[in-house]
């Protein structure tokens, strides 16, 4: 608990953008420079980034005392301290012991280390750094088993330690707990049918208050604006945040009564926050007020006595329409809201009436009876009838405002309901499965996984669903010379991989679906190439689980040239690498009439998997791809003036010539689009 006070409330505003980042050689040719350089990518302007290769025993700890906000160790280990790969160590647990940074400059730290998290032995390294009570960590992540590798690319235990610094720094996640959860998030599929991933997601543990928010910038002063009194019985709290001037969205306000009240809620883009309290006796309440990068502001306000009074508040929807219970567009439905008196006297003749601020929403009948509520009740009353518009968007949210009457008061409570299925939050990776197959599609460009090797997030392509993906990996590429060729497959060397898409937005589902009975879209751009030219990708997905057409997914996608100038002369293409069974024998052949590439194994047809062009009715390449020759030589092979030739048809071959590792290319082209114009 001091420790949490120290590092939240009083914090040395130097040491918090500063990062500490060791590595020692991990492997054969790969070390932990790699999670340590992408480590230092995600931290922003202003940050000062450490990096140091296997630093002695007090050098880490010299650092660690000078005040590093966060630090990550890319080393071996085990229960008592980080190592080299020769079994040098780098930081003991006797030095995590000793540390004497202080309360102010409390470090958090993580690591992909083998069994320096192992918590069963109350003295390993993550302990020692915990119950140092003169410094050391206020949290830290650390595997309490075999951390796991997969050279010459980051494997699965130095990803979760990235993740954590992906979402804290970038994507506001400021909260601990929230932070290494959604970094475990990103990989969640993957836990389902790969033991590795399952492993590292229970080996990498948190200890520390996981409701503790982390410093990512020098924190700024809170302004909180409050009544000085509130009374007894049910009533509203509105208090306003703000910082330099300027509101604070989503800021938490909460009040303490001990035994009476314990409540919180976020303030809204004004800054503003409503929070019902209901102190039963006189006293004093504790307020506290908290944001991201901001210091925690602590008052109190007084509970004084009243009169017992009825106070009402709106607790709950109900919609009966006969089917599935929501307000679709062009429908009108029996609306039931329920109420709750939180007062501590009873409400006579209580009659609700319905109001709303939409043009989208009309009410024919906006009243209801809730008769007489005591103290606590709750009562849903009779019926209100709503109706929305035809042309209402889907997803669209309205607000409501019930204004109650009795014999002893009124109030206007609030309620939101959605027109539609509400919105639903975007993603990078969704899996289409509604057929016998199931399909990874990504908002980068690539189809199957977000990155090679195949062990990232996604689940390939499946068929049958149970059983393992097919596809290894597979990319979208367009281009018009070797000079412009925009993908995310192989690159050069072909351990590597192109990241010339850009996520514009991410995926989302579409319903309905228009067609077929799953449909995602996103959007991608050129943004991540060397010479952009503004070209926008506009992917769509389906799968349906219909007789006969249960056996495929379907990806469109609508180029369109945002640019200043002409994009001429442009094909576009699927590179995909299948593995039927053993790449060894692999085999891989064009179907010219039907415009399809497929593969399988040398043993039999069955299964067949490839990529079949829809739409135009023609190609402008159907190949095989040779591993041998095109992907793994690492001087000459998938560089873009390869890529493009095989996208416009310079290099093809129709059929492979024995059994071996493949890929597959089906293209089409050329097209002009001129600006602005798909």
């Amino acid at each position: 608990m001091n420790k949490v006070l120290g590092y939240e409330k009083a914090p040395d505003t130097a040491y918090i953008r500063k990062a500490y980042l060791p590595w020692v050689n991990l492997f054969s040719g790969y070390t932990g420079e790699a999670v340590s350089d992408t480590i230092a990518g995600i931290t922003p302007p202003g940050w000062t980034d450490t990096k140091t290769f296997a630093p002695s025993r007090s050098a880490f700890q010299s650092a660690v005392n000078s005040g590093y906000g966060v630090c990550h160790a890319a080393a071996h280990g085990d229960y008592d301290g980080f190592y080299t790969d020769g079994g040098m160590a780098i930081y003991k647990n006797a030095d995590a012991a000793a540390q004497t940074n202080g309360m102010d400059k409390l470090v958090i730290m993580n690591s992909m280390a083998c069994i320096s998290g192992n918590f069963e032995n109350q003295s390993c390294l993550s302990v020692a750094l915990q119950n140092n009570a003169n410094g050391g960590s206020v949290a830290n992540m650390m595997n309490s088993r075999y951390g796991w590798g997969m050279p010459p690319s980051m494997g699965p235990s130095e990803k979760l330690c990235v993740r954590f610094y992906d979402f804290f720094i970038q994507k506001d996640s400021w909260m601990l707990g929230v932070a290494h959860a959604r970094g475990k998030d990103v990989y969640a599929s993957l836990t389902q049918n790969q033991q590795v991933w399952r492993w590292c997601f229970y080996d990498y543990n948190l200890m520390g208050d996981p409701a503790m928010g982390v410093w990512s910038d020098v924190p700024g002063a809170l302004v909180v604006t409050m009544p000085d009194s509130v009374s007894t019985g049910a009533s509203n709290f509105h208090a306003s945040v703000a910082s330099g001037g300027y509101p604070v969205n989503g800021a938490w306000v909460g009040l303490y009564k001990a035994g009476e009240v314990c409540t919180r809620a976020r303030t809204h883009s004004s800054g503003h926050v409503d929070i019902l309290v209901s102190p039963s006796t006189p006293g004093w309440l504790l307020v506290t007020a908290y944001a991201q990068d901001k210091l925690s502001v602590t008052d109190s306000v007084r509970a004084y006595a009243v009169a017992p009074a009825p106070y009402i508040v709106a607790q709950g929807t109900y919609i009966d329409d006969g089917g599935n219970h929501q307000l679709d567009p062009g429908e009108t439905v029996d609306l039931y809201v329920t109420l709750k008196n939180f007062g501590n006297a009873a409400a006579t003749s209580v009659v609700g009436v319905l109001r709303e601020d939409s043009a989208y929403i009309t009410i024919p009948d906006s009243t209801s009876s809730y008769g007489t509520m005591n103290a606590g009740d709750t009562s849903r009353g009779d019926r209100y009838q709503v109706t929305a518009a035809g042309n209402a968007p889907p997803g669209s949210q309205v607000q409501f405002t019930c204004h109650v009457t009795s014999n002893e008061g009124s109030w206007d409570p609030t309620l939101m309901l959605y027109v539609g299925v509400p919105p639903t939050p975007g993603a990078v990776v969704m899996t289409h499965d509604t057929g016998c197959c199931k399909l990874s599609a990504t908002a980068l460009g690539s189809i199957d996984y977000d990155a090679p090797p195949s062990f990232d997030a996604g689940l390939g392509f499946c068929y049958p669903k149970a059983a393992a993906s097919t596809l290894y990996y597979s990319s979208l590429a367009l281009g018009n010379s070797a000079s412009y060729v925009v993908d995310r497959f192989y690159g050069n060397p072909a351990s590597s991989y192109n990241t010339d898409f850009r996520l514009q937005d991410s995926l989302r589902v579409v319903y309905p679906p228009g067609s077929g009975d799953q449909r995602f879209r996103c959007a991608i751009n050129d943004s991540g190439h060397a010479a952009p030219k503004s070209i926008t990708v506009v992917q769509n997905s389906y799968m349906t689980n219909a007789t006969g057409y249960d056996e495929f997914a379907v990806l469109v996608y609508d180029i369109h040239n945002s640019g200043t100038s002409a994009a001429d002369g442009l094909y576009a293409g699927v590179f995909a690498d299948f593995d039927i069974g053993p790449d060894t024998v692999d085999q891989a052949a064009a179907d010219t009439v039907r415009r399809t590439m497929s593969m399988r194994q040398a043993s039999g047809e069955n299964p067949t998997m490839g990529v079949k062009i829809l739409d135009p009715y023609s190609f402008s390449n159907l190949s095989a791809i040779d591993h041998n020759i095109y992907v793994y030589p690492t001087d000459t092979a998938m560089t873009d003036n390869m890529k493009q030739r095989f996208l416009n048809g310079t290099i093809a071959q129709r059929n492979s010539n024995h059994s071996y590792g493949w890929s597959i290319c089906a293209s089409v082209g050329p097209f002009d689009l001129p600006v602005q114009e798909p």
